[in-house]
């Protein structure tokens, strides 16, 4: 028998095929015999319908699991999980390639608890400046651990408490603790503070006019009523361009009441006289001068006065 493999016979089997009624049912799904029985397909090698459910493709690379339905067609699957899992790409799908990666410069973490402004290059995540570990205090050593971050660790160095009658200073349980007391001179006049008349403010010349155990320089306290204020200002204004040393608190004194004593006063305003260690009062001042210089009275009288009736008219 002449077997006919032209063309035209397949031509005229597919077309059949395309009509053949299987119990009253298409059965038949031929219409390209180079697909038939592929994964592309869901017609068998014989132009049958593939069961329901048979694995197939569709096509488009971003669908997943794809099968065919009863009547020849494939059905897209579920969507292709395009995640990397890694938070420096920007995952996409190409239905006709599949998954895209792209690398970006998002922020992100390095896990180094010791690292800051971290973000992501070339597809990973890269540390960004050290963190900065530094609390100002001497009497802890700063590090960092790169699981928890900065790490402040107690010493004991020496340091200094701000006094200057404690040494040596040494750092325990994280600050500085005062040494021994030592013969010291705060205001470093020459003067130690165990003696000193005015301890916080520099006067070697240790005058007390008064004789109140204050010195004049942190004294201003002229009615000795325990603080300075409005009713040690009367006398002081009267008294300015003289030479009564009560009111002279310059140092050293210098034998005229002036603009520099008023100044001194204003500082002194509010505050009560002091502070103090002397154990004796001091009596001895410079000769004072009977006749000073009248160019200088009349430009203090000019000054003084006024910045004293100012003060006053500020002060209440």
């Amino acid at each position: 028998m002449t077997i006919d493999n032209s063309a035209a016979f397949w031509l005229r089997y597919h077309r059949a095929c395309a009509f053949k009624q299987d119990n009253g049912a298409r059965k038949i799904c031929c219409m390209s015999a180079a697909l038939n029985g592929t994964a592309s397909s869901c017609c068998s090698a014989s132009c049958a319908f593939q069961p329901l459910a048979t694995p197939c493709d569709d096509g488009d690379a971003c669908t997943d699991s794809d099968t065919c339905d009863s009547a020849g067609s494939c059905i897209a699957g579920s969507t292709l999980a395009c995640d990397d899992l890694e938070i420096c790409t920007d995952d996409s799908c190409n239905p006709a390639s599949g998954c895209v990666f792209v690398n970006n410069s998002n922020a992100c973490d390095d896990d180094d608890a010791c690292t800051t402004s971290d973000a992501c290059s070339g597809g990973s995540c890269q540390g960004g400046s050290p963190l900065v570990c530094d609390d100002l205090e001497i009497c802890t050593d700063d590090s960092c651990n790169p699981s928890s971050g900065c790490v402040f660790t107690n010493n004991s160095n020496t340091c200094d408490d701000g006094n200057i009658c404690t040494a040596p200073d040494v750092c325990s349980a994280g600050s500085c603790v005062s040494g021994p007391p030592v013969p010291c001179d705060s205001d470093l006049d020459g003067i130690y503070d165990s003696t000193d008349n005015c301890t916080n403010h520099a006067n070697a010349s240790q005058n007390d006019t008064d004789c109140d155990g204050f010195g004049n320089r942190c004294d201003a306290d002229f009615n000795n009523d325990g603080m300075v204020d409005i009713a040690d200002l009367d006398p002081f204004n009267l008294a300015i361009g003289g030479n009564d040393p009560l009111y002279d608190l310059e140092e050293p004194p210098n034998g005229i009441v002036n603009a520099v004593d008023l100044v001194i006063f204003q500082q002194l305003f509010g505050l009560p006289p002091g502070p103090s260690n002397a154990l004796e009062c001091t009596t001895d001042v410079p000769a004072l001068n009977p006749w000073p210089q009248i160019a200088l009275i009349a430009s203090m009288i000019a000054a003084g006065v006024g910045l004293a009736w100012r003060f006053r008219q500020e002060s209440g």
